[in-house]
C-alpha cells in the first residue's frame, strides 16, 4: 500500500521540471509581448512630453541655440511620432494621447519660468528625458519580440542619441555662461 502513494509523488517530482519549464517559457513570451506592448505607450508619452516643452521653447527660449534645439525637437519628434502611431496602429496597440499627471506638473513648472531660467530647466529637462529614451530604445533594440518594435527602436534611436548629445552640450554651455 505505502508503493501505491509513493508512486505518484515520484512522477509528481519528475515531472515538475518538464512543468516548470513549460510554465517559464510561456512567462518568458508573455514578457516579451507585455515588452513590445508597454515600449510604444513609454515611447509616445516620452515624446508627448519633448513636443510639449519644445513648443514652448520655440516661443520662450531666448538662447538662439535653445531655440534652434527646441526647432529641431519639434521636426524630428512629428516624424518620429509618425513612424510610432503607424507601429501602434499596425499592430493595435492604443497609445496614451495625454500626459499623465507627473509629466504635465513637470512641464507646467518648465512653463511657467521666464528669460535664462525657462532656458536652463528646459535643457535640463530635455537631458533627463533623452537619457530614459535612449536607455528605453537600447532596451527596445535588443530585447523585444517584435521585428518592427526592433526596426523602429533601432533607426530611431541614432536621432535620440544625437538630441542628448546636443542637448548636454548645451546645458553644459548655458550652466558655464557661455
Amino acid at each position: 500500500m505505502k508503493k501505491h502513494l509513493l508512486y505518484p509523488a515520484l512522477l509528481t517530482l519528475a515531472f515538475t521540471p518538464i512543468l516548470q519549464a513549460e510554465e517559464t517559457g510561456t512567462n518568458t513570451q508573455m514578457n516579451t509581448v507585455q515588452k513590445d506592448s508597454d515600449f510604444p505607450q513609454k515611447a509616445a508619452m516620452s515624446g508627448m512630453t519633448d513636443m510639449k516643452l519644445s513648443k514652448a521653447a520655440v516661443e520662450k527660449a531666448q538662447n538662439p541655440a535653445v531655440k534652434s534645439y527646441a526647432q529641431m525637437m519639434v521636426s524630428d519628434h512629428e516624424k518620429a511620432n509618425a513612424n510610432l502611431m503607424a507601429l501602434a496602429a499596425k499592430n493595435d496597440i492604443k497609445l496614451p494621447t495625454e500626459l499623465d499627471k507627473g509629466d504635465m506638473e513637470a512641464c507646467a513648472k518648465v512653463e511657467a519660468m521666464e528669460g535664462a531660467d525657462f532656458d536652463k530647466a528646459y535643457m535640463k529637462k530635455m537631458v533627463k528625458n533623452h537619457r530614459k529614451s535612449v536607455a528605453l530604445f537600447q532596451s527596445a533594440s535588443t530585447s523585444a519580440g517584435d521585428p518592427e518594435v526592433v526596426g523602429f527602436a533601432k533607426s530611431t534611436l541614432p536621432t535620440l542619441e544625437q538630441h542628448l548629445a546636443e542637448a548636454e552640450k548645451i546645458e553644459k554651455d548655458l550652466n558655464s555662461g557661455s
